[in-house]
């Protein structure tokens, strides 16, 4: 308890600091990114994907290079995912086998911390048992998303989604919602969800709270340095008991997509297709994020917006 309300009180620091700051006019991050020998330029926009009303408008070096953009690349194409025999597939994908429960991957201390947490938030039902716990962590995060005064509706990726299908600009899927739930169902060690859950309960909660308002303001005002500094600085907050796990997770969601993004944005390049390429921060700004890995590759990469 002591460790985490340190954490909570550097964040606290960290939090008025960049409010303050916050008040000027939004200003996302933009890169730019060519290869030699290649006349095409992707546009990297490291995006959140919930935000509210202070993320708009964008700004005009964000709209120019979106507009300057034939093709617009995501993580995933979230709107088409929402259609209703998307629902009811992706629903029966994560319900759990006959013999199984959330048990078999998630400790009963553990669920019924879960479960005190979303009844209270109006958000628990009994069937959770029956799924894989990807469920519960989406409802989980849901309820920190609305905490932190942020909305999904309000998300950048959305945001460009929507506006590329009203202007019937090509859009491509780096991954599709079945390889990232493949990813979180398939990959990871059943071991891992203890942890993941908790990190939403109390009192890490507040923690994560915290966070997700500092990336946000930090995302705001293009403070780049900020936005890499807590996304290292997640790591910290692991127990060192956890460390392995937290480390395996890590591979799998953020370490080996970056590699796959990175691959994927040098074929644009090669292919001379100009693309605005909308994934989430951490896979741009992060320790192994596209903007240190494509200079590593050879890319001029500057920043632009």
């Amino acid at each position: 308890m002591k460790k985490t309300m340190a954490r909570i009180c550097i964040l606290v620091i960290l939090l008025l600091t960049t409010s303050s700051a916050a008040l000027a006019d939004s200003h996302f991050p933009l890169y730019e990114v060519r290869m030699p020998g290649c006349s095409a330029t992707v546009y990297l926009f490291p995006s959140i994907h919930a935000a509210n009303e202070s993320a708009y408008p964008l700004s005009q070096a964000v709209k120019s290079a979106y507009e300057a953009s034939e093709y617009l690349a995501v993580e995933c194409d979230i709107i088409a995912a929402e259609s209703i025999a998307n629902q009811v597939r992706m629903t029966r994908r994560i319900k759990l086998p006959d013999g199984q429960t959330v048990y078999n991957y998630v400790s009963q201390e553990v669920y019924d911390r879960v479960k005190e947490y979303l009844a209270g938030q109006g958000m628990y039902v009994d069937m959770y048992e029956q799924y894989h716990p990807y469920m519960l962590m989406s409802m989980l995060e849901l309820a920190q998303i609305t905490e932190s005064g942020l909305d999904y509706e309000y998300g950048l990726d959305r945001y460009f989604l929507e506006l590329a299908k009203d202007e019937n600009k090509s859009i491509l899927e780096i991954e599709s919602v079945d390889e990232q739930m493949d990813l979180l169902m398939n990959r990871l060690s059943p071991h891992v969800w203890d942890v993941l859950l908790e990190s939403y309960l109390p009192p890490e909660k507040e923690t994560s709270v915290l966070m997700t308002r500092l990336m946000y303001d930090a995302m705001l005002v293009g403070d780049a340095t900020a936005i890499s500094g807590l996304l290292a600085m997640e790591e910290s907050f692991v127990d060192e008991a956890d460390a392995a796990l937290y480390a395996q997770y890590t591979d799998v969601l953020l370490t080996q997509r970056d590699a796959k993004m990175q691959l994927k944005v040098l074929e644009y390049l090669r292919e001379n297709k100009n693309v605005f390429v909308v994934v989430g921060a951490a896979h741009v700004l992060g320790p192994t994020g596209l903007v240190d890995s494509l200079k590593e590759a050879g890319c001029a990469v500057r920043r632009i917006g």
